[in-house]
């Protein structure tokens, strides 16, 4: 796993994202959409945060990201 290089700012928003959508797993494509939306992409870094905040493997979240193309 990555050490997270994101500014204390960037995690307290992607924090809130996940905690909008209740920290749910059934909602990572709704919270990775609005994250790519701040960030414009979706670094590992943000992916892991993702994983950990919604307690799934960080692997869904990287098959969901090289999966599906978000606008």
């Amino acid at each position: 796993m990555a050490v997270i290089k994101l500014s204390e700012s960037k995690i307290n928003f992607v924090k809130e994202v996940c905690k909008s959508f209740g920290n749910k797993a059934g909602e990572v494509i709704n919270v990775l959409h609005k994250v790519q939306g701040e960030f414009g992409y979706l670094p590992a870094e943000v992916q892991e945060l993702v994983a950990k905040e919604l307690n799934i493997p960080v692997s869904r979240v990287y098959g969901i990201v090289s999966f599906y193309s978000l606008p």
